[in-house]
């Protein structure tokens, strides 16, 4: 392709997804700021024990609750930018098995959460967190793959908003109920503000995108290429959500607490990068076959900004870390050492979701999983030794080396793939 068409042709991609980002931050910034306000909140009320476990059943029901689904709506999210007709027959596709499978996996989570995470918990409890994690909170991210595949970034950012801004408000009429404080109470609340947020965006979706009335059809193609992809968001998340559970079951609830406070704020101050990936998923998947040339500066001007983002979040992670003890109180002393601990966390997380967000739009999961699994290998077979003998340290030393190992693994993948980054498998 001539160079000044190559330019041009770049520069109006890149102001899309600038545009895209800049809204998306910007609701990114909103849900992050809620999110970490909920969290403060939670933790003071319920108190390190009770908090470090609910932390830890969470991290296991939203593992689970990535194979709600079964990767329709990522399905949808690649599909639909390449023809926008076929949107009605994929909602309505996706819908239906999104409520069905997450009605099972929540069952699931009830039979196998005592066991995988070591502390028992009520019936009531693990329901309640599965009706929020594994039902719900899928729902929203298949409303936000809607209006991102119609490349509506600040609708679909804005899906992400609804559910934690529910959470908060949850907390807020539980803390003046006059309840006493127990997460077999605050459990009711928070499935309650999930239930009613997700009945909000599957309206909005109904009002905005106006999907038509469609049959649902299936095909042994498409349910095989969801569950591919269904196991590649799979293991994403265990990536940043298992390692909770495993610090609750081998170094206890109030390790568990202050660690997860520790990697809220990573994950808080990711954001900014993990939207500008969002936002670039249509593009990339519309070019990758087409515009090899603009494919490849695309990712590199995309790998520059989420270097850069990174770079600020992680000279930030030491600072904010100080604020949590005023936040939080003494009992969370521990989180300001993991904040530092875990600096360059931010900047992992960013590298390591744009890794992934070019292999997911180039056609080439299954080498994303193969990357993430030996991540995730990492993270609970040296993990386990570290956890077991030097507690918070060795919990930062797991969580540090296997983003490392993906991020390098994904980039590495990238970069040396025969015909580049638009090559397919």
């Amino acid at each position: 392709m001539p160079v000044p068409q190559l330019i041009g042709r770049l520069t109006r991609a890149a102001g899309r997804i600038g545009r895209g980002a800049a809204i998306g931050s910007a609701w990114q910034l909103a849900r992050a700021s809620i999110q970490l306000l909920w969290v403060i909140l939670v933790a003071r009320l319920l108190g390190p024990g009770e908090y470090g476990l609910f932390a830890g059943l969470v991290g296991l029901a939203a593992t689970i609750g990535t194979m709600t689904g079964l990767g329709l709506g990522l399905v949808l999210l690649l599909d639909v930018p390449r023809d926008p007709a076929g949107f009605s027959a994929a909602w309505a596709r996706s819908l239906f098995v999104y409520i069905a499978s997450g009605v099972l996996l929540i069952g699931v989570f009830v039979m196998l959460a005592p066991g995988l995470t070591g502390h028992d918990a009520s019936l009531f409890v693990l329901a309640a967190i599965g009706l929020s994690d594994i039902l719900c909170l899928p729902l929203a991210a298949l409303c936000s793959y809607s209006f991102q595949a119609h490349e509506r970034m600040g609708w679909a950012q804005s899906m992400y908003v609804v559910a934690p801004a529910a959470s908060l408000c949850a907390v807020l009429v539980y803390s003046h109920s006059g309840s006493e404080p127990a997460l077999a109470t605050y459990v009711a609340y928070h499935a309650s503000a999930a239930l009613v947020a997700t009945f909000i965006l599957l309206g909005i979706v109904r009002r905005t995108l106006r999907p038509t009335a469609t049959r649902p059809q299936y095909s042994s193609a498409v349910l095989q290429r969801g569950m591919e992809l269904s196991l590649t968001r799979g293991a994403e998340f265990a990536l940043t959500n298992l390692d909770r559970t495993l610090v609750l079951r081998l170094g206890g609830p109030d390790l568990a607490a202050t660690y997860s406070v520790a990697t809220r704020l990573a994950t808080t101050l990711a954001l900014p990068a993990v939207a500008l990936c969002s936002s670039a998923i249509p593009m990339l998947s519309r070019v990758s076959d087409r515009s090899p040339d603009i494919h490849r500066a695309l990712v590199r001007k995309l790998l520059l900004a989420a270097v850069g983002v990174g770079t600020l979040a992680a000279l930030a992670m030491p600072i904010l870390g100080q604020l949590l003890v005023w936040a939080l109180g003494v009992d969370f002393q521990a989180s300001s050492q993991f904040a530092t601990r875990l600096a360059l966390l931010p900047l992992l997380l960013g590298l390591t979701s744009l890794g992934c967000t070019v292999l997911l739009a180039s056609g080439r999961h299954r080498l994303r999983l193969a990357i993430q699994s030996a991540g995730l290998t990492f993270l609970f077979i040296p993990g386990m030794y570290l956890i077991s003998n030097f507690d918070a340290a060795g919990a930062a030393a797991m969580v540090i080396g296997a983003q490392v190992l993906t991020a390098a693994g994904l980039w590495f993948a990238i970069r040396s793939t025969a015909s580049g980054i638009s090559a397919r498998h």
